[in-house]
């Protein structure tokens, strides 16, 4: 929003500051303070889709856009997973085969600024396919073109930002926002390995999504460390109410700087307290680890006294055999002592006959009497039972950086406590702690 009309500007062909941000001078003294002070400032500029014509700003549709397969210019979709169809935007969708010579009138205005620094977002994301009937281009084609216009932004510029990271586009950006850091969590996925993460820490400033626009902020500092990602925040200093009265800004729902000053500053310095000197270690292990829920005071009362219940039943039948054993004691001397011992074989004959013929009380329930006078316990079948306090699969992760430093994660929303290099931990909800 910095130029050509703001929020939904028109094609970057021309360069015209907005007066929000003081116009043309205004943008050289953010330049200078932010020199100053040690910190990049990456206006964005989006080169693959036109939101708003206007005069001047160099696109011919029938030169330039994007034709489908049907012979239609084409527009950017987005999924909506309230009205399960994709929803149309208002940005057509131009050809990459254009975007070096468009941007050679851009280029000059833009440098003559000296910042060094831009944001081409849209490059890291999309690419289109043009089935234009003059000038095809498949999709190999146009990535190919915009390998090409990045490697001439990457020439021009120190420092070039993109969104999401298709790999083609990794080796010419120096910081890459909106970075997927967990999977899909469809159906058929298992745990998420964070492999894009693991590749890129140590090599390139990246960043998941916004923090301030997720779900679940504690959960995305987790996926933070576990990829080595650092923090990304959408914030508004003034107008935030406008937003919303904007079709297609109406997301930005929960950027008011005002509310979130103080959140920034704490998220922040808890994750750079946590990982600041790893920024160029890579991460050379990461694996999912055992542990236990710590249950609380009614559980611990509860499991005590399910404790207590089981001892008492095992007293209860250890007093039950121990007393059957006696009835059978007293069985083989009362025929001891009838039969005497002289005609073994008779009396062996004649205690099996005895013996087998107990009554039922002595030889159910798991007790009984064998032909020699023993007591007779039942084996039950054995069955696993699974711990009951014991954590669900990829809900507990170890992540290890070169240098030796680990960090276990727990993605649960209760304390745990596991076992690492023969020390055991504590872990607090939705919390984590560092080895070294």
């Amino acid at each position: 929003g910095y130029a050509n009309g703001g929020m939904e500007p028109t094609y970057p062909h021309r360069l015209k500051w907005t007066k929000e941000i003081g116009g043309k001078d205004g943008f050289t003294d953010l330049i200078s303070f932010a020199k100053e002070n040690g910190f990049n400032v990456y206006p964005d500029f989006d080169f693959v889709y036109m939101q708003m014509s206007g005069f001047g700003d160099g696109i011919s549709l029938r030169k330039h856009a994007i034709r489908t397969i049907d012979d239609r210019y084409t527009t950017r979709r987005a999924y909506d997973a309230a009205t399960q169809s994709f929803d149309r935007s208002f940005s057509l969708a131009l050809s990459p085969a254009y975007f070096e010579g468009l941007y050679e009138a851009f280029a000059p205005k833009y440098l003559a600024y000296g910042n060094d620094a831009i944001s081409v977002s849209t490059l890291g994301t999309d690419l289109n396919s043009d089935f234009d009937e003059d000038e095809p281009y498949h999709r190999e084609d146009n990535k190919e073109y915009t390998k090409e216009f990045l490697q001439q932004l990457d020439n021009d510029y120190e420092s070039v930002m993109i969104s999401g990271g298709n790999a083609f586009a990794l080796p010419y950006a120096d910081t890459i926002v909106e970075v997927a850091l967990d999977s899909s969590r469809f159906v058929k996925a298992s745990e998420c390995v964070p492999f894009m993460g693991m590749v890129l820490h140590g090599s390139k400033i990246f960043t998941g999504t916004a923090i301030n626009m997720e779900g679940d902020i504690d959960e995305m500092i987790l996926r933070s460390i576990e990829n080595g990602a650092s923090l990304y925040f959408t914030l508004s200093y003034q107008n935030t109410n406008r937003l919303k009265e904007s079709f297609t800004n109406s997301k930005y729902y929960s950027v008011n700087y005002e509310i979130w000053k103080d959140d920034v500053v704490e998220y922040y310095t808890k994750l750079n307290d946590a990982t600041h000197d790893l920024q160029t270690s890579y991460i050379v292990d990461h694996e999912f680890i055992a542990g236990e829920r710590i249950p609380d005071d009614d559980e611990i009362e509860a499991d005590a006294a399910a404790a207590a219940a089981a001892a008492e039943a095992l007293a209860e039948e250890e007093a039950l055999a121990a007393e059957k054993a006696a009835k059978a004691e007293k069985l083989a001397e009362r025929l001891a002592a009838q039969y005497g011992t002289a005609d073994d074989a008779a009396a062996a004959d004649d205690t099996t006959t005895a013996a087998n013929d107990t009554t039922d009380e002595d030889t159910t329930d798991n007790g009984g009497l064998n032909e020699f006078g023993e007591v007779i316990v039942a084996e039950e079948e054995e069955k696993e039972v699974p711990e009951k306090y014991a954590l669900t699969s990829g809900t507990l992760v170890l992540v290890t950086y070169e240098n030796g430093v680990q960090f276990v994660l727990n993605y649960n929303s209760f304390r745990v406590t596991t076992e690492v290099n023969g020390k055991t931990y504590e872990i607090e909800p939705l919390d984590f702690i560092r080895i070294d």
